[in-house]
């Protein structure tokens, strides 16, 4: 009997060689990698100088609308040029209301086309390094905000933390940072932006 129950085990392959192999896990700080993409900080500067010319149009816009209403009040209300040139200075409000909600819609079409670009050119980074890493899993974490208001919104931060603990050895961000901004640097830096982001990472409503 014992030499049954010996031979029957011996059939049996053991338990532990047939497990899979638990999956190696990276972490990557993704707010780090935005703001220190030096591709993100031009954008940035773009978009930053595109609000700045819109701002100045339109307060030229409006010192415009305004010399006219001041202009309209040396004509006698019942006359025929005063209702002509208050029609004429509605017009320019309207025209002025319409084409500053334009530029504001575009301004931030343009924005999310970006941003979505910028991750998409992310991610392919990140699963470039963790391939050739070997690693199956990358996790994001992130830092304590610094200048948290009050101790609610910190304890909101520290409840909402992911991951709490990493090796070193498995942080992905400054190798994908060097990367990316490697690459941007390769391909011409801020001088090989397009006016416009790529179609595929445009706002569905934008193509």
């Amino acid at each position: 009997m014992k030499r049954c129950v010996l031979a029957v085990g011996l059939l049996l392959p053991p338990l532990v060689a047939s497990a899979d192999p638990a999956p190696k896990v990276a972490v990557i700080n993704l707010a780090a990698v935005f703001d220190g993409f030096q591709m993100t900080r031009d954008l940035e500067q773009r978009f930053e100088d595109a609000r700045r010319a819109i701002g100045a149009e339109a307060e030229s816009r409006r010192k415009a609308i305004e010399n006219q209403l001041t202009a309209l009040e040396a004509f006698d209300r019942s006359s025929r040029e005063f209702a002509e040139r208050r029609a004429a200075v509605q017009r320019m409000q309207v025209e002025y209301r319409v084409w500053a909600e334009v530029e504001e819609q575009t301004l931030k079409d343009e924005h999310m086309g970006w941003l979505r670009s910028i991750y998409d050119e992310v991610h392919r980074a990140v699963e470039r390094e963790a391939q050739s890493r070997g690693f199956d899993l990358v996790l994001t974490v992130r830092d304590l905000s610094a200048d948290v208001p009050d101790s609610m919104a910190l304890r909101q931060e520290i409840l909402l933390k992911q991951v709490l603990y990493f090796s070193p050895r498995t942080d992905l961000t400054a190798r994908v940072l060097t990367a990316l901004n490697q690459a941007y640097a390769k391909r011409g830096g801020a001088a090989s932006l397009s006016a416009a982001p790529p179609l595929s990472a445009r706002p569905v409503d934008a193509q």
